[in-house]
């Protein structure tokens, strides 16, 4: 119930549809829904190009830490 809240912010909310989004990627990472986690954080590295986070997080969930950048 809760992720399917979270989506309809992550698609139609206003205000908080951004954080709707990166609540709903991490929560999809930990219910291990990857392919989920992989799509939304592929639209936040490609949306913040500069953040290493986001670009870490996509990495990891690709289980390819190795990739990911260290977060400061």
């Amino acid at each position: 119930m809760a992720l399917e809240q979270l989506d309809k912010t992550a698609e139609n909310g206003r205000n908080l549809k951004p954080f709707g989004k990166n609540v709903l990627a991490f929560a999809a990472r930990r219910e291990k829904q990857n392919a989920l986690a992989q799509k939304l954080l592929r639209e936040f590295t490609e949306q913040y190009a500069g953040s290493e986070l986001f670009a870490s997080e996509y990495a990891k969930a690709w289980d390819n830490p190795l990739q990911a950048a260290p977060v400061r």
